[in-house]
């Protein structure tokens, strides 16, 4: 509320000057400084303000407007009501009269207070009872009971946020109803009600409200992902190793299982590895191999999970390995791949730290339908692409140096397809091929040692593992090769082509 106060005798004085108006210094004064008043029935008093020059506004300090009333009806005077006061405490508050537009006038405070009641009214405020426990599933509505002192006294409830998602008050006369909903976890939880009373002088109660968690009934279920059942389960090869992970996915409530590997009756064991494993998500047996079959007969294993609970499981998840073939080709068939003209060789010669005496050659052939993926965008793998065939061994020639022409040669002249190097380490000698093995998780993309193999549209689907014949290798010019290949598979089938063109060399 502003004000401003023209002084008549001012303007009269300037009048009797001969026109010229003497020079009014800005001012601000309030009349009297402090309000004392009676706690029960008090009478308004007054407060004179007397501004020159100047407007200006009053405020109440905060929460004052609770208890104190302001008048600013006439001019220059602000007639202050107070409320009774209730409470036993002398209670004080602030009035402040402040200039507007001008730095240089003084503020100005009056000090209103109310004395303390001789009979004060009690508020308080209690709740009954103070706690409530309800069931995880179809908990009944229970009801809160709300006693008050003091008249007129007025309350609300609050819900904490973090429970309001299940915890439903209804406020009734005298009290309030509490619902909440099914809990589904296997927790307990809980959450706070707060009962505010509408007066400072009564305090807030809180009801707290905890409801049990949900103690599901013991059981344990698998299942296997790749989807087959626990009587078809998992299939390995000969050499033991997996088409993928094999996982048997667990789930356990409210009981303790165990694995355990059990085999036919009569053949060899130890060939299962199953280990429990508990992820931050979920709860799985992994089952490894890796032990060859020496048999041509397959071999039956079983992979147990079992709980602590009667009647609970147990489950019995098959695990077959299949017998070791007498060839290891997928392709029972003569092949003619024509003609190859695109390749990729790495040559191991001699340097600082290689001290061979011979240099191994590992080299890589195939035709125009194929392409070699060699730098694909992360985590992507290099990869072969397309439709046709590729083949790739591993020779020995004499022993090579590193030069800094990178200049590289393979010798004319007959290469023989001999035992593979791993088995055989001696027969790393020049003008030998390493036969064929099986391969690991990388085959076919990376046949060990010589192979041949046959894709469509990225896909492979014919292999022959060369286990013996020769090649015949015949410069023809300044770093071109014409070079045949008379292989034979272990499956007994000629693995025949050429090739022709200049080589890919790159250092190993």
């Amino acid at each position: 509320m502003k004000k401003f106060l023209y002084l008549a005798a001012a303007c009269l004085l300037a009048a009797c000057n001969g026109g010229e108006e003497p020079e009014q210094q800005p001012s601000l004064e309030v009349k009297p400084l402090q309000l004392d008043f009676a706690a029960a029935d008090a009478a308004p008093q007054e407060i004179t303000v007397t501004a020159v020059g100047v407007e200006w506004e009053y405020i109440l300090s905060g929460g004052a407007s609770e208890w104190v009333t302001v008048d600013d009806s006439r001019e220059g005077v602000l007639t202050v009501s107070v409320a009774d006061n209730p409470a036993q405490e002398r209670r004080t508050a602030s009035l402040a009269v402040n200039p507007q537009g001008n730095i240089k006038v003084k503020p100005r405070s009056v000090t209103i207070a109310q004395a303390g009641n001789d009979t004060p009214v009690v508020y308080s405020l209690t709740v009954e009872p103070a706690a409530l426990t309800f069931e995880p599933e179809n908990a009944p509505a229970q009801e809160v009971k709300v006693t008050t002192e003091g008249e007129g006294l007025m309350w609300s409830t609050e819900v904490e946020e973090v429970a309001r998602g299940w915890i439903t008050v209804t406020e009734r006369d005298g009290g309030f109803t509490v619902v909440v909903a099914d809990n589904p976890g296997q927790a307990p939880r809980s959450g706070n009600i707060t009962v505010v009373p509408d007066s400072e002088a009564a305090s807030p109660k809180v009801v707290r409200v905890t409801q049990q968690e949900l103690v599901l009934p013991p059981s344990l279920d698998i299942a296997l992902n790749n989807g087959a059942s626990p009587e078809e389960g998992f299939v390995l090869d000969y050499r033991g190793q997996t088409d993928g992970d094999y996982n048997i996915l667990v789930t356990a409530v409210n009981v303790e299982w165990r694995v355990s590997v059990r085999y036919e009756s009569g053949t060899d064991e130890g060939w299962i590895k199953a280990n429990a494993i508990d992820f931050d998500d979920d709860t799985r047996v992994s089952i490894v191999g890796g032990i060859e079959n020496e048999s041509p007969e397959p071999r039956v294993g079983w992979v147990v999970v079992s709980s602590d609970a009667e009647g609970v499981g147990s489950y019995e998840v098959k695990v077959t390995q299949e017998g070791k073939p007498d060839f290891i080709s997928t392709l029972e068939e003569d092949v003619d791949f024509g003609q190859f003209t695109k390749s990729r060789i790495i040559v191991s010669p001699n340097d600082y730290w290689r001290h061979d005496e011979v240099t191994a050659w590992e080299i890589m052939c195939w035709d125009e339908g194929v392409e070699f993926i060699e730098n694909p965008p992360f985590p992507e793998q290099p990869r072969f692409e397309g439709t046709g065939g590729r083949i790739s061994f591993t020779l020995i020639t004499e022993v090579l140096e590193k030069n800094d022409d990178n200049v590289y040669i393979l010798p004319d002249g007959i290469y023989t397809v001999v035992a593979n190097f791993d088995d055989n380490p001696d027969l790393k000698q020049p003008g030998n091929i390493s036969a064929g093995v099986a391969g690991n998780y990388l085959h076919p993309i990376w046949p060990r040692y010589a192979w041949f193999v046959r894709m469509e549209n990225g896909v492979y689907n014919g292999e022959a593992c060369i286990r013996s014949g020769t090649m015949t290798v015949t410069n023809i010019g300044e770093d071109e090769y014409e070079i045949v290949f008379e292989f034979e598979s272990d499956a007994g089938y000629r693995v025949e082509g050429s090739y022709k063109g200049t080589f890919d060399i790159r250092v190993g």
